[in-house]
């Protein structure tokens, strides 16, 4: 029953499976859906710190390609972008350690090449093959760029 629930409804599963744990009738809990959505609780704050990364690095990316035709709409998305992710840095080991290893940051770092020369009509030999700045310049309120 409570997996047609989830399939069907999920507002109405996630409140029946709040009031459940509310009240430690934990036999009763859809387990096997619960966890799953647990997981996907931890992988949607990993996507949404990687896509304010990623927006962080396309406009740093773009500065540099193009010192000549600053954008300030990219100035004011870097910053929201950078206190985005202080905010998740901040409230996140784990979401920083993950988030900030070199593994996830080439990742970061290539989609933002990406979405740069794609945004720039620039070929995509003309950004940096490996990404041109620390983690302190990255995350600096103050670094633009070069």
């Amino acid at each position: 029953m409570t997996d047609s629930m989830y399939s069907k409804d999920f507002v109405a599963w996630a409140e029946q499976q709040a009031l459940i744990l509310e009240t430690e009738e934990f036999q009763k809990l859809d387990l096997a859906n619960l966890v799953e959505e647990v997981r996907d609780m931890s992988r949607r704050e990993i996507k949404a710190a990687q896509s304010h990364l990623v927006r962080l690095l396309k406009h740093l990316l773009k500065l540099n390609v193009q010192p000549d035709y600053p954008d300030k709409s990219w100035i004011i998305s870097m910053k929201d972008a950078r206190v985005e992710l202080d905010e998740s840095i901040a409230e996140s080991t784990v979401l920083k350690n993950k988030l900030l290893s070199p593994e996830s940051l080439a990742r970061c770092y290539a989609k933002a090449v990406l979405q740069a020369s794609n945004e720039t009509d620039l070929p995509l030999s003309d950004f940096p093959n490996e990404l041109p700045y620390s983690i302190e310049q990255i995350l600096a309120a103050d670094f633009f760029g070069k």
